[in-house]
């Protein structure tokens, strides 16, 4: 049995699939490459197929991050250059290791947003983002609650490239303080310093301690 980790990107339509829709693609490509999944044990077994941090509908991924679980032992590149074969366009394949352990080190995230067409609003970005209280509204399960997300939001940086807005966001993605970086742009639109509506947006990593 071997254990392998993929690093990977998901961009173009693909970025409209749902987190499960992707698992399934996955599990897809396996079966055309002729790898042989484990699978969990029990009365619903699944794949031993698990990803770091699902990815928000219409966000794209540079370096996403999947653990795969086979039943055979193989060679690394032999293992990457099926899966490189089998993978449909818009998901590429970046690099495959050794699993290192399960994803319970998701320490944060870091986050490319890209405002189209729209320049001068750097500064009430900066201005915004460095106060020390950001207060939002989150749905959870015992209703609506005023949150500060402030401290989940860990470095920031904001520039105009080529007549677009660019804001880099690093957020908490740890399993105890995990922050959609959603909730920042709505806080700044609702103040409003920018629009909700029109980003393009990307996560770039996912940082494990």
């Amino acid at each position: 049995m071997t254990d392998f980790r993929i690093t990977f990107s998901k961009t173009g339509p693909l970025v409209f699939i749902s987190h499960l829709d992707l698992a399934h693609t996955f599990v897809r490509a396996f079966n055309r490459a002729s790898l042989p999944l484990r699978y969990s044990e029990g009365f619903n077994p699944h794949p031993k197929l698990v990803f770091a941090l699902p990815l928000s509908v219409g966000m794209a991924g540079e370096n996403e991050m999947c653990d795969v679980g086979l039943k055979v032992d193989m060679d690394k590149d032999k293992f990457e250059e099926k899966i490189r074969a089998v993978m449909p366009p818009h998901i590429t394949i970046k690099s495959v290791s050794e699993a290192g352990g399960k994803f319970k080190n998701v320490e944060s995230a870091e986050y490319l947003y890209t405002l189209p067409d729209h320049v001068g609003i750097c500064d009430d970005i900066k201005k915004f983002l460095s106060k020390d209280d950001i207060t939002v509204t989150k749905k959870t399960k015992s209703g609506e609650k005023n949150l500060n997300i402030k401290p989940q939001i860990f470095s920031y940086h904001v520039a105009e490239i080529t007549g677009n807005t660019e804001l880099v966001l690093r957020v908490d993605a740890s399993s105890a303080g995990y922050l959609n970086p959603e909730y920042v742009i709505k806080a700044m639109a609702q103040e409003g310093i920018c629009p909700e509506c029109g980003w393009q947006s990307t996560r770039t990593r996912i940082i494990l301690k």
